[in-house]
């Protein structure tokens, strides 16, 4: 009968079994054989009149860990109570007992960042990202022109120039490319790049400055003295990143709020593919991007990267780049939110570069983020 009165109204319907049926497992694993609401033997797996709870005995479970947790403790500390201690001994032990403590803080801290990534579902500081793949619905005449800033330093030819026939796909009605090469010494490296910057158009200007001292700092600031007087934003990539067309049109009109000074997209990583290594590192980095950039959003305390990053043009002709410190992105970051300006952070790739191919390299790159911020603290 139902059917026949779903034909006749046109409604659109699906048929679900309501018991499990473990014969299933071998056609269709765990989830066909346990799709039901009640179990094999017909009895309900949870109250039909109350909220569902994944582990209803969660509280006991939660309270045996933290028992058996606390035992090991005290074992542990009576073990270490009965050996024959001397001051050096008891002063390591100390030392030992806080580090631990550390350890667990830390422990915390990710596991609370991780579940409120997870479970957190009404975010207060989302509310002025652009619709996802669905464009922007501003007019041309509303949105600013923007000024891509790409540093490169002995770069490999053929990836910026990847890099830069993506720029020139942007869907976005006013824009330049600012290409700086700075202290490249083999003229075969440079070349092939402004030539491609020439074939592109007058949009593309390229620079190659040697002696230029600042580093990317120091190209970026360089960068900025070039830049177009009537441009409102300033994006700024890697030489190795692949950026998606609607990157600027999507995330522009972000800058409507004058609050906004940054704009910041997820790093993201094309190659995660090519080796047991870089898939790891994939993951690693995901981590950051997903959990830790999500929760730090809703309290207006992103870290700003160097990469798949927009600012507002007029607030960073007053603070520049720091071309003392080897993280100038998150130190620019850092003096902007002083100044009380709001960043905002879209947990949406709009672009995608290279990882380091070994683990030496991960390890250089990660060396350089620390030393960077011992600098800013």
């Amino acid at each position: 009968r139902f059917l026949s009165h779903a034909e006749e109204q046109g409604w659109i319907y699906y048929v679900m079994e309501a018991f499990d049926q473990p014969w299933k497992e071998g056609i269709e694993g765990a989830v066909g054989a346990y799709w039901g609401v009640y179990d094999v033997a017909r009895q309900p797996k949870f109250p039909f009149t109350e909220p569902i709870v994944r582990m209803p005995e969660w509280r006991t479970l939660a309270g045996l860990s933290v028992a058996l947790s606390l035992v090991a403790a005290v074992w542990v500390f009576y073990d270490y109570s009965q050996q024959y201690l001397n001051f050096a001994s008891v002063l390591i032990g100390l030392l030992m007992f806080l580090g631990t403590i550390g350890v667990i803080l830390v422990l915390f801290t990710e596991a609370h960042e991780w579940a409120e990534a997870r479970w957190v579902t009404a975010r207060q500081r989302l509310l002025h990202a652009a619709p996802r793949r669905g464009g922007s619905a501003a007019p041309p005449a509303a949105l600013p022109k923007v000024s891509i800033h790409v540093p490169a330093h002995n770069e490999p030819p053929d990836m910026v120039i990847q890099t830069l026939e993506a720029l020139a796909r942007l869907d976005y009605p006013d824009f330049e490319v600012l290409v700086i090469d700075n202290n490249t010494q083999d003229e075969a490296v440079w070349r092939p790049v402004e030539a491609r910057c020439a074939e592109l158009g007058p949009r593309f200007r390229f620079f190659h400055v040697s002696p230029l001292e600042g580093f990317k700092a120091g190209a970026l600031n360089f960068a900025l003295r070039q830049t177009a007087k009537d441009v409102g934003v300033v994006a700024v990539i890697d030489s190795d990143y692949v950026v998606e067309r609607d990157w600027l049109r999507e995330l522009v009109p972000s800058f409507d709020d004058p609050k906004i000074a940054i704009v910041q997209a997820p790093q993201d990583y094309r190659d995660a593919g090519e080796s047991a290594f870089k898939a790891m590192a994939y993951a690693e980095y995901r981590g950051f991007f997903h959990i830790g950039m999500v929760t730090r959003n809703e309290r207006n305390a992103i870290i700003q990267h160097g990469t798949m990053t927009m600012v507002r043009r007029e607030l960073l002709e007053q603070v520049r780049w720091a071309e003392w410190c080897i993280t100038e992105d998150a130190e620019l970051g850092l003096r902007i939110l002083a100044e009380g300006y709001d960043a905002e952070y879209i947990p949406q790739s709009y672009g995608r570069g290279l990882m380091p191919d070994s683990f030496l390299d991960f390890k250089k790159q990660r060396s350089r983020w620390a030393f960077g911020s011992m600098q800013i603290m």
